[in-house]
């Protein structure tokens, strides 16, 4: 629908997708500004330059460790692939009849690896995206 509002007509700013206090940039720019307060302090104290990367981590830290976390979870479920695609080749090669179930659920579990994969990739570069 917002789309083609906006293919029709110029959108306003109101008519926009409306996001968590968390993301708002005055939220964001809050918190940076108090992470960046403290890590000046700690420069002007042990009379180091402020760590830039220490404040970026303060600041997205939450993001970036579920963004890993999924991403742990995916790798875990591409490692199941390839253990259900050698299943499935092996019931193939084998030629017997009694083992159709077995191929047909090894063949389902490898579709639903495939779809968690793909979800739990998609929603860790959204989290990155975030930090």
């Amino acid at each position: 629908p917002m789309m083609k509002a906006g293919y029709r007509r110029p959108l306003q700013a109101s008519e926009g997708i409306k996001l968590p206090s968390y993301l708002k940039a005055s939220t964001v720019r809050e918190g940076f500004d108090r992470v960046m307060a403290e890590e000046l302090q700690w420069a002007q104290a042990n009379s180091k330059p402020p760590r830039v990367l220490s404040v970026m981590w303060k600041v997205g830290k939450r993001d970036i460790k579920m963004a890993v976390l999924l991403q742990f979870f995916a790798v875990i479920c591409k490692f199941a692939n390839v253990l259900l695609i050698r299943l499935v080749v092996q019931i193939i090669t084998d030629g017997t009849e009694g083992r159709l179930l077995e191929g047909a659920l090894a063949s389902l579990g490898l579709f639903m690896m495939n779809l968690l994969d793909g979800n739990l990739n998609t929603h860790a570069t959204f989290r990155l995206q975030l930090a």
